[in-house]
């Protein structure tokens, strides 16, 4: 996993260490998209139907303080990173708004890689999930869309 240090909405300071304790999804979330918006009703549920086996940040290519901005705005239900550089969104190769990654929690590595979300990414996710070091679960998808959601380019 790539070496990072960025401030969250939460007024914490995260770096690889802080994203390795446990299985980590991160949702990448560009400055200005108008799909982040629609997304993230889906992407609070998520956060929420993982639980605390899972941690569950975003990252956004703005500002620490246009980010505090964006998570009230979207109001997001975890904390995003401001990534106002670009690096760690470019080193985790995200190209895309609501491109998603899962951190596995064994070897600090990125387990997988997709580009957007839907409802057969979401099961794949979680049948990754205790592999990874995460909780074996069983979700409710019907809510989540069957075609893949992107969003706008970094």
């Amino acid at each position: 996993m790539p070496a990072f240090k960025l401030s969250g909405t939460n007024g914490k300071t995260y770096t690889q260490a802080t994203l390795s304790s446990r299985p980590t999804v991160i949702v990448f979330l560009s400055k200005g998209c108008p799909h982040n918006p629609k997304a993230m009703v889906d992407l609070n549920r998520l956060a929420a139907q993982l639980g605390k086996g899972v941690q569950f940040v975003g990252v956004t290519n703005a500002t620490p303080a246009d980010t505090l901005v964006l998570a009230k705005t979207l109001k997001a239900s975890f904390p995003i990173l401001a990534d106002p550089k670009g690096t760690m969104i470019s080193a985790y190769g995200a190209t895309h708004s609501l491109d998603t990654v899962l951190i596995c929690s064994h070897d600090k590595a990125i387990a997988k890689l997709w580009e957007g979300y839907n409802r057969t990414m979401i099961a794949e996710l979680v049948k990754m999930l205790p592999g990874h070091g995460g909780p074996k679960l069983t979700l409710d998808l019907s809510a989540y869309p069957s075609n893949r959601q992107s969003g706008c380019g970094f």
